[in-house]
């Protein structure tokens, strides 16, 4: 009787703490995925980047300093005139470390994108369609407000169509 209790005890414990890192690991893919998408819905948007204020719509997911790298290169783009096309087609977890209020995550995201160019002439395609698999390390703090990345690292990038450079090397000769 009481080993009983005892096994239904631990088995319930087990559950709950299972359950608690599922939820984290839920959040924190989440938020990798709500701050990929603010990138990409960022990039595209004409305009992005003209009000300093719009690094604030970075910092759902973002940190302070990742917010603002990132609000800096798309201003930089949008202000030579491209941008980003991009959908991200998967986004697999490949290792998860969670330690008190901090994680680091790797990933395994698939993504294509191409590259926009507004010139008076028009729309043309600046860098063809790429289609891209990229494994990512994210480190990420847990705040009151939920979790927000620190830091980002590219760890590796396989391209899945390497001949879709331009045909004459530059980036601007094809036009829509």
């Amino acid at each position: 009787m009481i080993l009983s209790r005892l096994c239904r005890s631990l088995l319930a414990g087990l559950l709950f703490v299972t359950a608690a890192f599922a939820d984290t690991r839920d959040e924190v893919m989440e938020c990798i995925k709500r701050y990929n998408q603010a990138l990409i819905k960022a990039s595209a948007e004409r305009g992005f980047g003209d009000r300093f204020e719009d690094k604030e719509r970075l910092r759902e997911c973002a940190g302070d300093e990742v917010a603002q790298k990132l609000f800096v290169w798309i201003a930089s783009w949008h202000e030579n005139g491209l941008y980003m096309e991009a959908n991200v087609s998967s986004v697999e977890m490949l290792d998860f470390v969670e330690k008190d209020d901090s994680a680091v995550v790797t990933t395994k995201e698939r993504w294509s994108y191409t590259y926009k160019k507004e010139t008076p002439a028009g729309t043309m395609t600046a860098h063809p369609l790429t289609r891209v698999e990229y494994e990512v390390r994210y480190r990420l703090k847990k705040s009151p407000s939920g979790w927000q990345i620190t830091d980002i690292k590219v760890l590796s990038e396989r391209s899945q169509n390497p001949q879709s450079r331009s045909p004459c090397g530059s980036c601007d000769c094809k036009k829509n």
